[in-house]
C-alpha cells in the first residue's frame, strides 16, 4: 500500500510521520505528537498518506489500544478508499457544475422573457387598437385575422410570464407584494376571466367561498395566477358536459384552504409525478392532445410554498382531479365563525 518492499524498510523508518502526506500534516500539525503522548485516539478516521514513491492516497484508519506483552500499545487497521474519495471530490464537482448550470440557466431564461415581452406587449396593444379602431371598420374576415394575432399574443405572454416566475423563484428572487386580499370578489373575478373558454368546451364551472374566509394577507396577483393556473388546468382536461368547481373554506385551526375539483380525464400516480417536474406533462398522449409548457402545477406549486403554504394534487384515471391549496392561519385577516357572531381578528 505505501509502495514500501519489505517490514523491514518501515521499521526502518525515523517516524511513522513519514507514512503521512505533508499537505495533510502541515494542516493537523499535532496530529503525530498526541499519538505519541498517549491521548486517546480516535477508533476512526480518515487520513491521507503518501508512498514511498510520492504519491498521495486516502486510506481509513481503524484504531484501538491493545495490550502487547504487558504493554500498552496501539492496533491500527488500515484500508485503501483513495477510489472512494476520488468518487466523493467527482460528485462534489459534479454537484457544482450543476448547480452553476442551472443558475446560469434561470439567468438566461430570466433575461430572454423579458426581452419577448417588450415586441409581444406591443403586438397584443396594436392588434387590439386595430381591433377597436372607431375610425374604421375591419371586414370580417380581417377582424378573424387580428383576433387571432391578439388571441396568440396573449397565450404566448402567458407562457413567458410563467417561464419568467419560475426563473425568478429559482433564482430566489422572487419578490411578494403583499396586501389584505378579499377574496370572493377575486375568485368570482379569476372564474368570469375562465367562463368563455369553459364555455367552448361545454364545461360547467362554479365557486363556493365560505362566508367565514373574507380576506388574507398575501400577495393578490401571485394568488389569481394560482386560480388561474388551477381552474384552467382542470377546464382543459375535463371533457364536454363535464364540472369545475372552486371552493374556499376555513378549517378549524382557521388555516385556509382552496380546493379545486373536476371529473375530467385524471391523472395515474406516476402521472402526477411527472406532472410536478418542469415541462413535464403527465404522458405523451396528453402532451399531443392538450397544449402547455407543463409550467403550471410546478408554478403553482412553489407559488403556494414561497407564501409558507403547501400544496397537494389528488387524482384518479378517468374519474378527475382534486387540487388543494393550503396557507397558514395567520395569513387570515378576519373570519366570521358560526359558532359565534363576533368578528374574529387573527391578522
Amino acid at each position: 500500500m505505501y509502495g514500501y518492499v519489505s517490514p523491514d524498510e518501515i521499521l526502518a523508518l525515523e517516524s511513522t510521520k513519514t507514512l503521512l502526506s505533508p499537505s495533510y500534516y502541515s494542516e493537523f500539525p499535532d496530529n503525530h505528537e498526541k499519538r505519541l503522548l498517549g491521548e486517546p485516539i480516535p477508533e476512526q478516521n480518515e487520513v491521507k498518506c503518501i508512498t514511498k514513491q510520492g504519491v498521495e492516497f486516502w486510506i481509513m484508519r481503524h484504531s484501538l489500544i491493545i495490550n502487547w506483552d504487558g504493554e500498552p500499545a496501539v492496533c491500527s487497521v488500515r484500508e485503501n478508499i483513495d477510489n472512494r474519495k476520488k468518487s466523493e471530490q467527482q460528485l462534489t464537482t459534479a454537484k457544482l457544475e450543476a448547480e452553476t448550470s442551472s443558475h446560469v440557466k434561470s439567468e438566461f431564461m430570466a433575461n430572454m422573457s423579458h426581452e419577448l415581452r417588450t415586441p409581444l406587449n406591443a403586438i397584443i396593444g396594436f392588434s387590439e387598437l386595430l381591433g377597436n379602431h372607431p375610425e374604421q371598420t375591419l371586414s370580417p374576415k380581417q377582424g378573424e385575422y387580428v383576433g387571432h394575432i391578439h388571441d396568440s399574443g396573449e397565450h404566448l405572454l402567458e407562457l413567458i410570464n410563467d417561464i419568467l416566475d419560475i426563473s425568478a423563484i429559482e433564482a430566489g428572487k422572487l419578490e411578494l407584494n403583499e396586501n389584505d386580499v378579499i377574496i370572493a370578489p377575486l375568485v368570482n373575478e379569476t372564474v368570469r376571466l375562465l367562463q368563455a373558454r369553459a364555455d367552448s368546451g361545454g364545461v360547467q364551472i362554479s365557486s363556493d367561498i365560505d362566508e367565514n374566509l373574507v380576506a388574507i394577507k398575501i400577495d393578490e396577483r401571485r394568488l389569481k395566477q394560482i386560480f388561474l393556473n388551477l381552474i384552467s388546468n382542470a377546464i382543459k382536461f375535463t371533457p364536454e358536459g363535464g364540472e369545475v368547481s372552486v371552493r374556499g373554506y376555513l378549517n378549524q385551526d382557521y388555516e385556509i384552504y382552496f380546493v379545486v375539483t373536476d371529473n375530467g380525464v385524471g391523472m395515474t400516480k406516476e402521472g402526477i409525478e411527472k406532472a410536478f417536474e418542469l415541462f413535464g406533462q403527465a404522458d405523451s398522449s396528453l402532451a399531443r392532445k392538450y397544449e402547455g409548457t407543463g409550467l403550471g402545477l410546478p408554478l403553482v406549486k412553489q407559488l403556494v410554498e414561497t407564501h409558507g403554504g403547501s400544496f397537494k394534487l389528488e387524482s384518479e384515471l378517468k374519474k378527475g382531479s382534486i387540487a388543494t391549496v393550503c396557507f397558514p392561519a395567520e395569513r387570515l385577516i378576519s373570519a366570521q365563525p358560526e359558532q359565534t357572531n363576533t368578528q374574529l381578528s387573527l391578522s
